[in-house]
């Protein structure tokens, strides 16, 4: 269909032009007249009669919002609605530097997603992933963006009215760049930079005067979270003991001058002012009454960034927000969209800490928000995945609440794809023994994946749950499902297929193999090495095809050896297990004494509805032996 944009609007123009594309319609003469009408209010309203449209706003984003709503409503030429506005800032953090670096058509896939959903601030975390011209090995064989193409995101993004902030790290969290032995000097701990040394200020210096050059907020996210053993390296040894919240504020002083120096406004994680306040405790133990002494609060030009991915009791919310709002002058509240649990998203998770803490929000009036994807351990969750998470964080800017009939017209509109469909990729690590709204993270989708056939690290913890049923069960579903998609996202799904339908044989191969070998039943021991193997081994190769096909498609393929490397190793551990059962059962071999390990369970303390167990990390899933030099 055709559309014109009224009045002088030269600034909406790009922008709603290249959505309009996204959706199959065009700009030209004639069809239906959009009229811009901004204003003050924190209310954005569309009101369409015939083929005109009016679309009131208070930001730019906004405006595209409404065109969505008008479009996603085409069909009634009276269409109109009133939102209130609850959040001036509504955002969404990409992760950039767990191993998988977005393309930029691909970043312009969530830039236009978030436009159409009123958002208006991107933040781009970036560890080491981007250019620093005086320091070659930030970033090196990491699929660092240069800084040509952070002005080109940078400019794209102001296409639709959206502010692109540097999400960076000053502190903690530098492990990728202090492993090369050109950094020792800057090493505190092999995580976290040596605070109140000259390398580090230079290198820090240098950060700055880069991004400085590639965007064009005057915003900086400057990380500084998740520092424990702060001080406890080389730091130690040069100066001696110091307090951690001393060493956190001088360092601070230091890189809050340089953010003066090339224009920026600075903001950090909250947790480590938390955690040194209650002497290394969590961040969530200090009481409600606590009272910030005026040493350990925060500088007055400095935002602090409260991220809770974690609370389902808005209780938490309201108390660490007062806590926040005592601490400092400037607060924002980060989500969790919940794509790094593992192979699978956690929309469980996800949509229930997000509803509460949006309760909350709206309650107390913070009205700045954001969302975080995450992609802990390596990016295993592919992140299209993301952008279920986002849209429904992003409805509660202009929503106190939602239905499930009006989230699936959002996602039907946004994506083609409907909740029912979406809330079968949940179903990957919500299986059994893991409680509602899976408040531990439970992701048995990758426990199983990894776990070693011969070992069963596992085994012991999920047999009573029938998991190979379950996945079964969904299995089907997700193959009933296919045909509905578009091609956008049958990739996607059909990959979370081929995984399902893998689990369904190898979520209890390591129990069969055990019982078979146990029992000396040697018919079954032979029909599981010709028959449920060779299946797995396929599947296996299946599995890791369509995952390379989707990583390739959306990341730069820096990183991608990682996954490589680790389901290439499922499959070898499957032909390993073959060669050994095929020896015993040849007679070569008296035993196999994999098999005759008992099987305890990984987490006793674990049973039932909860039984399932929680673990992210590869190197625990795959072998209870070292995986490195400890």
């Amino acid at each position: 269909m055709n559309f014109q944009l009224t009045g002088c609007q030269d600034t909406l123009y790009q922008g709603l032009e290249l959505l309009l594309k996204a959706k199959g319609h065009r700009l030209a003469d004639g069809g239906i007249a959009i009229c811009p009408v901004p204003h003050q209010e924190k209310t954005l309203t569309v009101a369409r009669d015939g083929s005109r449209v009016e679309i009131g706003y208070c930001h730019t984003t906004h405006f595209f919002r409404g065109v969505g709503l008008m479009l996603q409503h085409l069909d009634d030429s009276s269409y109109s609605c009133q939102e209130t506005v609850w959040l001036d800032e509504n955002g969404v953090m990409l992760d950039c530097s767990r191993n998988a670096v977005y393309r930029l058509d691909f970043i312009q896939t969530y830039l236009e997603t978030m436009a159409l959903l009123g958002m208006n601030t991107l933040y781009l975390y970036l560890e080491d992933t981007y250019e620093i011209p005086e320091y070659p090995y930030f970033g090196q064989m990491r699929g660092r963006y240069s800084q040509k193409e952070l002005k080109e995101i940078d400019a794209l993004a102001g296409i639709f009215g959206i502010e692109v902030i540097p999400c960076i790290q000053t502190l903690a969290h530098m492990h990728t760049f202090l492993r090369w032995p050109d950094s020792e000097e800057l090493r505190d701990t092999n995580n976290i930079l040596l605070a109140e040394d000259p390398e580090t200020y230079r290198l820090i210096r240098a950060m700055l005067r880069s991004l400085r050059q590639c965007f064009s907020t005057r915003r900086i996210h400057l990380g500084m979270d998740e520092a424990e053993g702060l001080g406890t390296g080389r730091y130690l040894l040069k100066h001696g003991y110091t307090n951690g919240i001393q060493i956190l504020q001088n360092h601070l002083t230091h890189v809050l001058e340089y953010c003066r120096e090339f224009g920026f406004s600075p903001m950090i994680w909250s947790d480590m002012y938390f955690k040194l306040a209650a002497g290394g405790a969590g961040s969530y133990s200090l009481p409600e009454d606590y009272q910030w002494r005026e040493d350990e609060k925060a500088p007055g030009d400095l935002t602090l960034v409260y991220w809770d991915y974690y609370s389902h009791d808005e209780a938490i919310y309201r108390k660490m927000i007062r806590l926040h709002q005592g601490l400092a002058s400037h607060v924002r509240f980060a989500g969790g969209g919940w794509i790094w649990n593992g192979l699978a998203p956690n929309y469980s998770r996800a949509t229930d800490t997000t509803r509460k803490a949006m309760h909350v929000l709206h309650e107390m009036g913070l009205r700045q928000a954001f969302c975080t994807l995450w992609s802990d351990n390596g990016s295993e969750t592919p992140q299209q995945a993301g952008l279920f998470s986002i849209i429904f964080f992003a409805e509660f800017g202009f929503r106190e609440e939602m239905d499930d009939a009006y989230l699936n017209s959002r996602l039907l509109f946004l994506t083609g794809v409907s909740l029912e469909n979406w809330k079968l990729l949940d179903r990957l690590d919500m299986t059994p023994g893991v409680a509602p709204h899976n408040p531990r993270s439970a992701n048995p989708s990758k426990v199983l994946f990894y776990q070693d056939p011969l070992l069963g690290l596992f085994d012991a913890q999920t047999r009573p749950l029938h998991l190979d049923g379950w996945y079964r069960r969904l299995t089907k579903d997700l193959e009933r499902c296919l045909p509905e998609l578009p091609d956008t996202f049958a990739p996607l799904f059909r990959y979370y297929y081929q995984l399902a339908s893998f689990l369904s044989l190898k979520s209890v191969l390591g129990l069969q193999l055990t019982d078979a070998y146990l029992s000396r039943d040697r018919d079954s021991l032979r029909l599981l090495s010709q028959e449920t193997i060779p299946a797995c081994i396929e599947g296996s190769r299946a599995v890791l095809a369509l995952r390379e096909k989707l990583w390739m498609d959306y990341m730069r393929p820096q990183g991608f050896e990682v996954v490589n490397i680790r389901m290439s190793g499922v499959t070898a551990r499957l032909e390993a297990a073959k060669r050994r059962v095929d020896a015993w059962l040849a007679g070569e071999i008296d035993s196999i004494p994999e098999l005759e390990d008992p099987r305890l369970p990984y987490d006793p303390a674990l049973s039932g509805d909860d039984a399932m167990t929680t673990h992210n990390l590869w190197e625990f899933l795959v072998s209870a032996s070292n995986m490195g030099d400890v």
